[in-house]
């Protein structure tokens, strides 16, 4: 009994650490000043670069590699 007792102790203690960190980034990350797009491209960047990645174009190769691990074809969906 103090087995699982002990096991469930940690389980929580786990989830509410992981909780807590997740709500600190959160708000680190919103707290931060400047633009992500300025910050991963660079001051010399043009407004047509700016503007493909804070529209979600950059974010397309990403995505695609991430398909490609998981073995989805183009037309496939993680739905599926």
């Amino acid at each position: 009994m103090a087995t699982a007792q002990y096991l469930v102790w940690r389980v929580g203690s786990m989830l509410v650490t992981v909780l807590i960190g997740a709500v600190a980034v959160f708000f680190a990350m919103k707290a931060a000043p400047g633009d992500p797009a300025l910050a991963a491209l660079g001051e010399s960047a043009s407004s047509e670069a700016i503007a493909a990645f804070t529209s979600g174009a950059a974010y397309a190769e990403g995505a695609e590699a991430t398909r490609g691990v998981l073995g989805l074809q183009p037309n496939d969906t993680i739905r599926d």
